[in-house]
C-alpha cells in the first residue's frame, strides 16, 4: 500500500487517501507524480485529502512539499481550484501549519476535522460562503 492513493473516479473531485507514513523517497515521488497527473488533464479540479490514518511523517517530507508547492505555482494555467484536508492528528496539523507558513498554497485550502460535514462544506465553497468556526482556511 502506497502512502498516497489517488482516486479520480469523481473527477474533477480527486480523493487522496493518505496512509500511515511515507516509507521512502520513491513513495513521496509517487505522490508528486499523481498530483501532476491531475494537471495533465487540463481541467479544473479540487482535492479532498484524507489524512486521518497518517501517523508520524519525517519533517523532511514537509520540506519537500514546500518545494513542490513552489514548483506547482509556476505552472500555467492553474487548474487546482481548492483543497480540503481532513485532519485528526495534532502532529499533522502542526506540519501543515509549518508548510503553509513557509510556502502559501496554490489555491485555497480548507482544513477540517474528520467529524466535519464535508458535503456541507463543499456546498459552502461553491457558494463562496465559508463561515464555519471549525474550518481553518489558508489562502494563497
Amino acid at each position: 500500500m502506497r502512502f498516497a492513493e489517488f482516486s479520480i473516479k469523481e473527477f474533477p473531485r480527486v480523493h487522496v487517501k493518505l496512509n500511515n507514513r511515507i516509507e521512502n523517497k520513491e513513495e513521496y515521488t509517487h505522490f508528486e507524480n499523481e498530483w501532476l497527473a491531475c494537471y495533465r488533464k487540463k481541467q479544473n479540479f479540487h482535492f479532498i485529502f484524507d489524512s486521518t490514518e497518517v501517523g508520524w511523517i519525517h519533517p523532511k517530507y514537509a520540506f519537500y512539499v514546500t518545494t513542490f508547492i513552489k514548483k506547482i505555482k509556476e505552472l500555467s494555467p492553474q487548474y487546482l481550484e481548492f483543497s480540503i484536508i481532513i485532519v485528526n492528528n495534532s502532529y499533522i496539523q502542526h506540519l501543515l501549519s509549518w508548510i503553509f507558513r513557509v510556502q502559501k498554497p496554490v489555491a485555497p485550502v480548507y482544513i477540517i476535522s474528520k467529524n466535519h460535514d464535508i458535503h456541507n462544506l463543499l456546498q459552502k465553497i461553491y457558494e463562496k460562503n465559508i463561515i464555519d468556526d471549525d474550518v481553518i482556511m489558508v489562502n494563497p
